[in-house]
């Protein structure tokens, strides 16, 4: 049923002409300067959609060769500009970065068109046009090119990706403006209602920016259409489109990550939520660009590929008694074995999102170790990881039960000058993962799981046992080597080998029949303690 909400509508006009006085404030230095850097170059494109001249600027990086290309839509009366901190960040990574003004988007746009004559459809058009043009230009690798949309950017991308999936990569929608149709609806209930002309949030509109909702369209309907890959960035406090419009897309898309930063509003108009936003576009465009080789090689090993992003449930995030602790909000990747990887884990991993309000990201794959030799290793994981707030390094039974050597804490140090040949044993191979995970983000929380135990032999879950394997190491051995790397470079550790109150007399509740996986019971009784140990590393 439709109805008019006042208060939302007071609120809508408010909190947008805020936001539209505040745009300036995103980019460094003086408002709406575009960027410079010796890396690349900025060209003024134009071209024609409609009969009207679209304004546009490429920034092309001058390295030679067919480069990724990223297409960036502005929101209701923004322009080309409130994409030049972004611009300069995604053109020094050596993507070619087009923006450009909708016809008749904004009043201080320099495209053409008369904005009474705007709507998302006519703005599809022009992006429709666009994609044309830039996919022709020499320096643009026509099979990388994505989409980005800010507010109803992001609406006008969700709908026109359908009409070239076959032409684009992956689209990025931030902050979506999906609410539009709603909104219209709730000023308008009918179309009998709507003027010729009206005068919204500071900018006068047309008849034509309603009209079509009203003929049956459902927004979630046209972007359904869309089997790509999307990534969706949406804040919490987001008043002027409510986060739970992004929420209910992530569901209607196939292959999607949707990404909440807490404490933001529209805009991202405070540094550290603009630095979570292009850390989110940046980590996705990487992974976008993997060789499609490793892609494949991932999706073979892992079960279930398409469930290894993990988001918090908005509600129980927000009553959670973590909520204010230091790694609250964050966005945590994964490393292991299967224990870290099955789809019984997602039980545990889904408790952590929730307690912690965080975005939790498996790269896990089953067999895998800390050595370099040992299936999909934790080394290569780390190596294909984009950049994270909380790294986690679970570890697995793997090493020791494939007689991998189990080294010492000194194993690729600078104790023996990070000594190549040392990353074959599992603490090389730890060592290794710290160092280049620092590298990645030398701010980054890295936290450590020791093995959990497995009860097929004595060895796997008795500590005191003194039967090694063919490297004549005890499993408890292999633990406290883990503990010992960890200890050098001060990493936490929650040890699960020792603290998890699991043992032959309560395994059977735990532990699927091969006595070396969890089942869900397993997961649901040792997620609590890693969410607390997550939320401070104690």
């Amino acid at each position: 049923m439709r109805f008019i909400c006042f208060y939302r509508l007071i609120f809508l006009a408010a909190a947008a002409a805020f936001w539209l006085l505040a745009a300036s404030a995103q980019v460094p230095g003086r408002p709406w300067q575009a960027p410079t850097d010796p890396s690349y170059e900025m060209r003024e494109i134009s071209c024609v959609s409609d009969g009207n001249r679209l304004y546009g600027e490429a920034f092309i990086p001058r390295s030679p060769g067919k480069h990724p290309a990223v297409i960036m839509s502005h929101g209701y009366g923004a322009t080309h500009a409130g994409f030049y901190a972004m611009v300069d960040t995604l053109a020094k990574l050596g993507y070619v970065c087009y923006c450009y003004d909708f016809a008749g988007g904004s009043r201080s746009g320099r495209s053409e068109g008369r904005t009474e004559d705007m709507s998302i459809f006519t703005e599809r058009q022009n992006l429709l046009d666009v994609i044309e043009m830039v996919r022709s230009w020499d320096c643009v690798d026509d099979e990388s090119l994505f989409l980005l949309g800010e507010s109803q950017g992001g609406c006008v991308s969700a709908i026109a990706a359908p009409y070239v999936a076959d032409k684009i990569k992956a689209i990025v929608l931030v902050y979506p403006a999906l609410c539009i149709p709603d909104d219209g609806f709730a000023l308008y209930p009918e179309l009998g209602n709507v003027p010729d002309t009206v005068t919204f949030m500071g900018m006068r509109i047309g008849r034509a920016y309603y009209e079509r909702f009203y003929g049956g369209f459902d927004i979630y309907k046209e972007i359904a259409g869309y089997q790509g890959d999307v990534l969706i960035v949406h804040g919490t406090e987001d008043g002027l489109v409510k986060p739970e419009y992004s929420a209910k897309a992530s569901n209607v898309y196939e292959h999607s990550e949707f990404h909440l930063i807490f404490g933001a509003g529209h805009g991202f108009r405070k540094p550290e939520h603009r630095e979570a936003y292009h850390t989110y576009v940046i980590d996705f465009l990487t992974r976008q660009m993997r060789p499609r080789r490793i892609q494949a090689y991932l999706s073979s090993l892992r079960s279930d590929p398409s469930a290894h992003t993990l988001r918090p449930d908005v509600k129980k995030a927000k009553n959670s008694p973590y909520l204010g602790s230091k790694n609250y909000g964050k966005r945590i990747a994964v490393f292991g074995g299967s224990l870290s990887v099955n789809p019984e884990s997602d039980v545990a991993k889904q408790l952590w999102a929730d307690m912690l309000g965080a975005e939790v990201v498996t790269y896990g794959v089953g067999g895998a170790g800390f050595s370099i030799d040992q299936g999909y290793s934790l080394q290569k994981q780390v190596d294909t990881a984009g950049v994270y707030d909380v790294y986690v390094l679970w570890a697995s039974t793997n090493d020791f039960t494939n007689d991998r050597p189990c080294g010492s804490w000194a194993d690729y140090t600078a104790a023996d000058g990070y000594d190549e040949s040392k990353r074959h044993t599992q603490c090389g191979g730890i060592n290794y993962c710290i160092r280049r995970l620092l590298e990645k983000n030398p701010r980054a929380e890295i936290y450590f799981f020791t093995s959990l135990r497995f009860f097929g032999t004595d060895s796997g879950h008795n500590p005191y046992s003194v039967v090694p394997n063919n490297t004549g190491k005890t499993f408890a051995e292999y633990v406290e080597a883990q503990k010992a790397c960890c200890a050098y470079y001060g990493i936490p550790v929650l040890d699960q080998f020792n603290l998890q109150g699991i043992n032959e007399f309560n395994v059977e509740n735990y532990y699927k029949d091969d006595l070396l996986h969890m089942n869900e019971e397993g997961y649901r009784r040792i997620a609590p303690v890693q969410a607390a140990f997550l939320s401070n590393g104690r």
